[in-house]
């Protein structure tokens, strides 16, 4: 097996459902629990929970660049559709090859949909307006997800 790290996050390349992992503070205790999952095409679909008060987020990590405006994220509409359900888009911080919702009804909105799903397919878009499709398998998503959540809990 083949491991590498991207994002701070040990990531087994052989694996195909989702993983979880927590990440404690040296300094401050504080928790983060990380659930994530490789998808095709080299992408990574990761959904962190700080205990330090500063929440949840999704962050889709995609083998390409994406861009942004050179002076941080920049929001652009994300699509993603679990399964047969129907599409649905929302606005996530674009930068370099990285893609973040932090609004909390929208994750939580997603999440509530993945993990009763086998796979998602997420359509991101470039700075140069092209489209970069990808896909998730869902499998084991309900348990890490659950417990990136209970990291948020604990201080």
């Amino acid at each position: 097996m083949i491991e590498f790290m991207l994002a701070g996050v040990l990531i087994a390349s052989a694996q195909d459902g989702w993983t979880y992992r927590e990440v404690t503070d040296p300094i401050t205790d504080a928790r983060r629990g990380i659930a994530s999952v490789n998808g095709d095409n080299g992408s990574m679909l990761v959904v962190k929970c700080d205990s330090d008060g500063s929440g949840m987020y999704m962050h889709l990590i995609a083998s390409e660049y994406l861009g942004g405006d050179g002076r941080g994220f920049e929001r652009r509409a994300l699509i993603f559709r679990v399964d047969q359900n129907a599409p649905v888009t929302q606005q996530w911080h674009h930068r370099d090859n990285d893609a973040i919702v932090r609004n909390q009804r929208d994750l939580f909105n997603a999440v509530k949909e993945m993990i009763e799903g086998e796979r998602v397919h997420v359509r991101a878009t470039r700075y140069d307006s092209r489209r970069v499709d990808m896909s998730f398998s869902l499998d084991g998503a309900k348990d890490a997800m659950r417990q990136a959540f209970e990291a948020c809990q604990r201080n």
